[in-house]
């Protein structure tokens, strides 16, 4: 598709009169500044003046004024300046005295990109900077209505990205919009270039996505979204490894930590590590920083990243014997965590997690594919790809440290098989394996089909846990299966000792039941083939306002594991999922 004539169907682009332009000193700067057209669209405007900041500005303003919704968009070409806070860019200001409102994106002297802001006449300056380093930079600013948004690229990249946004209450009818130059210095003029100045009398839509290659594959890689989340790629390229990537990527710009999901549905390749899936990355640059969640040529899925730019390629893998593969990758923050699931399976099981240096306010999500093979290329075909701004976390999570991660599967819609190891629930502190749910309320009950405990040894446990937190010398009431039968553990406070209490009876085919009432907590059970419960005891005990129930299982020998067969929790009736 070409997105360069889509875009120009988004908006008509407006011619900008010279007669309509003013080039005016605001804020008394010294020696005065200028403006002059050098080709059509390319400007060279000269400031000086203190600063645009704090109540009041001093510099020079190349305008027009407006009464509209408007887009500007201009690419700074050279910018000379002798301060490192010289600021030269794009402003929307309400009016030209020194104290107006206004907004701005500008490329300054050493200091980044910024997005600065005054939002009442008089008042204070507020800014939002990043991306330190570069001063060649396309720069774009749209006003809709009081909703002023700032959007930037490198020369290299074909995209826009959005980069603050925020609300200002112009109170005139009219306002200027124009290209901003202040040295920061007064007695010293800074020189800034501009080429494709525009002003459009439209808002500006973002393509919503677009699909490229990335380190000269051969042949060129193409992408179609067939129906809403299916979409067919195909890709050539060495391969996504080492310190340098060649491959296609269908690519979405995100600013926020999100989820990625698709199913690979079909993956026709001719090498074993040709690699298709999904991709977080932090720049269009054949080195960038990145994680992928991938099926691979040979029936593997991997996890495969680069920690930082340019640095070596990492990878863990694991063969599941079909291409057909659902995958999800998470950022929360610098990490992230990769999970797969077979075709059929009710619960995803997480590969790795990674922390990855991001460079700037936003990154990039989608789709990769890469035939490892020069000349060739292979075809991805996935359904169902989501970009989701809720952060996934599988319930499954380790307490302390056991020496041996859980692994939670569901054998069907009511059954799980928990493996978990870890030294013990008991003493200040646990480490167990807690399939587990965060809860809130002052009145609960949970309940749990417990059909049986595969023991390590005497000491391993399994059952139902209400805890505080997951900290591993976290409050916590339990009710388990233990050597001796059914064991109600519980920790009142904080890094406190364990109690308990034992009833010796059943060790499998039981119900398991904790009530909790404010800060009182009841443990009872019963046998599959009873109806009536068995009371055994309660504790009070302070889980706070958000607490945590869930299946616990402990090996109570590090490293080893102990598997634990039952049912899904039940809270007040209903099924946790």
């Amino acid at each position: 598709m070409n997105y360069r004539a889509l875009l120009s169907c988004i908006f008509a682009i407006s011619s900008i009169s010279a007669s309509a332009a003013g080039s005016v000193d605001i804020g008394s700067p010294s020696p005065p500044g200028g403006s002059i057209e050098v080709s059509p669209g390319s400007w060279s405007i000269n400031g000086s003046g203190y600063d645009i900041w704090g109540g009041s500005d001093s510099f020079h303003f190349y305008n027009f004024e407006r009464s509209s919704d408007v887009t500007v968009t201009a690419f700074i070409e050279s910018w000379t300046t002798s301060h490192d806070w010289a600021k030269g860019g794009l402003m929307i200001r309400e009016s030209l005295a020194a104290n107006s409102i206004h907004a701005m994106v500008v490329s300054t002297g050493a200091s980044g990109v910024s997005h600065q802001w005054r939002a009442s006449t008089a008042g204070s300056s507020r800014e939002y900077t990043t991306y330190p380093g570069t001063k060649k930079v396309w720069l774009r600013m749209v006003k809709e209505g009081s909703k002023i948004t700032s959007y930037m690229k490198l020369d290299y990249e074909r995209d826009f990205s959005k980069f603050y946004e925020l609300n200002i209450p112009f109170t005139r009818s009219s306002f200027f919009v124009g290209i901003a130059v202040t040295s920061h210095v007064q007695g010293s003029l800074a020189r800034l270039i501009v080429r494709n100045f525009e002003i459009q009398d439209q808002i500006w839509v973002p393509v919503p996505q677009q699909s490229l290659d990335i380190g000269k594959p051969n042949p060129a890689g193409s992408a179609i979204e067939t129906v809403p989340g299916n979409w067919t790629v195909t890709g050539a390229g060495t391969d996504i490894w080492g310190s340098q990537d060649s491959f296609h990527f269908v690519q979405f710009n995100r600013t926020k930590d999100v989820t990625i999901t698709a199913f690979v549905k079909s993956w026709v390749t001719s090498d074993d590590w040709a690699k298709g899936g999904i991709m977080i990355r932090d720049t269009l640059d054949a080195n960038s920083a990145h994680a992928m969640a991938v099926s691979t040529g040979q029936s593997r899925v991997a996890m495969q990243y680069r920690s930082s730019t340019g640095a070596s390629s990492g990878n863990v893998d694991k063969s599941i014997g079909t291409k057909r593969v659902w995958l999800r990758l998470v950022k929360e923050g610098s990490k992230i965590t990769s999970y797969y699931k077979n075709e059929f399976d009710l619960v995803y099981q997480k590969l790795g997690t990674y922390d990855i240096v991001f460079t700037r306010a936003w990154f990039y999500v989608g789709i990769a594919v890469c035939s490892h093979i020069q000349g060739t290329l292979s075809t991805l075909e996935v359904s169902n790809f989501e970009i989701s701004d809720n952060v996934f976390t599988l319930p499954a999570r380790d307490i302390g440290d056991t020496g041996r991660e859980i692994f939670a599967q569901k054998l069907n819609a009511d059954v799980w098989s928990i493996k978990g190891a870890g030294w013990d629930i008991g003493g200040t502190a646990d480490s167990f394996a807690f399939n587990n749910y965060k809860q809130s309320g002052e009145n609960l009950t949970a309940t749990v089909y417990l059909n049986k405990l595969n023991q390590r040894n005497l000491n391993s446990k399994g059952g139902i846990m209400l805890r505080a937190s997951h900290s591993p010398d976290s409050p916590h009431v339990s009710l388990l299966v233990a050597k001796n039968g059914i064991t109600m553990f519980y920790r009142k406070n904080k890094g406190g000792g364990t109690g308990s209490k034992n009833v010796g009876v059943w060790s499998e085919n039981m119900d398991l039941k904790l009530e909790k009432l404010g800060n009182t907590v009841g443990c009872l059970y019963k046998h599959r083939s009873f109806e009536d419960w068995f009371y055994l005891d309660s504790v009070s005990i302070d889980v706070g306002s958000d607490f945590y129930v869930g299946h616990a299982v402990t090996s109570a020998e590090y490293g080893q594991e102990a598997t634990m067969v039952v049912g899904n929790i039940y809270v007040n009736e209903k099924v946790l999922v």
